[in-house]
């Protein structure tokens, strides 16, 4: 009895070196999936090479999603405390053609 377990457990040590058992036999056999997925994030995989990058970069396009695939729900907030900042005729061309003070050109949110 002692050597039959010997035997399994010399078998078993082989094969997870051999990586057909354990964690390495598990990725090889979740790659497939995993790669077809990173290509469609991509944007290569699907009719017309959208994939889920263009879904998400076009215009009106599909649910925001994170670098993972995941989706994920989110809200922009604006604070708008520059316009107590600004003075009427900052505002006024603001308001009519859409121009802002020179101190605030290139300044991003």
């Amino acid at each position: 009895m002692q050597r039959l377990v010997e035997v399994i457990r010399r078998a078993q040590v082989d094969r997870v070196v051999a990586g057909e058992y354990g964690v390495q036999a598990q990725a090889k056999a979740a790659a497939p999936a995993v790669m077809e997925h990173v290509t469609e994030l991509a944007g290569e995989a699907g009719a017309g090479g959208a994939g889920e990058a263009g879904r998400r970069c076009a215009p009106g396009g599909g649910a925001d999603v994170d670098d993972l695939g995941d989706k994920v729900e989110r809200k922009a907030h604006l604070h708008l405390h520059v316009l107590e900042e600004m003075s009427e005729a900052e505002l006024e061309a603001l308001a009519a053609g859409g121009v802002w003070p020179e101190r605030y050109r290139g300044w991003r949110c």
